[in-house]
């Protein structure tokens, strides 16, 4: 739903994503990347994952389908696929546990350190704040994040 999650939360959603067989790598965060050697002292160090917490995180267990459009004032987090035609526009980041083929805008109200990542990250147009592109070419050889660098929008394995 809509609503911000506590440390708590983020502690079970975290568990249950390794249980589930998906490798977590890290959270965003303003500082230094919290990595997996760092769970243990999550909660010393959940003021500063503050960028997750600010926005509320609006969680989609289903698939978008083309036409469907998700607006939302916080982060969005997606447990399925965005076909292509469906739109998710978030003023955070976007995370799509499934194939992104569709239209991605992370960053909607100019957040320029908001992120788009997905399993497989093809979609027909990627903006995060003021950037815009779309996707190459070649298949994603795995999750990727998108996030902008230098003014440009770039893509990195996971």
């Amino acid at each position: 739903g809509k609503r911000n999650l506590a440390a708590e939360e983020i502690s079970t959603l975290w568990a249950t994503l390794l249980e589930c067989g998906v490798q977590i790598k890290g959270i965003k965060a303003d500082t230094d990347p919290w990595t997996t050697e760092k769970q243990d002292s999550f909660a010393q160090r959940i003021s500063e994952t503050e960028y997750l917490s600010q926005k509320p995180i609006y969680i989609i267990e289903r698939n978008l389908r083309s036409g469907q459009k998700i607006t939302f004032d916080g982060h969005v987090l997606v447990f399925g696929d965005v076909n292509p035609g469906a739109e998710i526009i978030a003023a955070g980041f976007i995370m799509v546990f499934g194939s992104l083929r569709g239209i991605a805008h992370a960053g909607a109200t100019g957040d320029e350190k908001a992120w788009v990542m997905a399993s497989r990250l093809q979609p027909t147009q990627l903006r995060i704040a003021n950037c815009i592109t779309r996707a190459p070419a070649e298949e994603p050889q795995g999750p990727e994040i998108a996030k902008i660098h230098e003014g440009a929008i770039i893509c990195e394995m996971i």
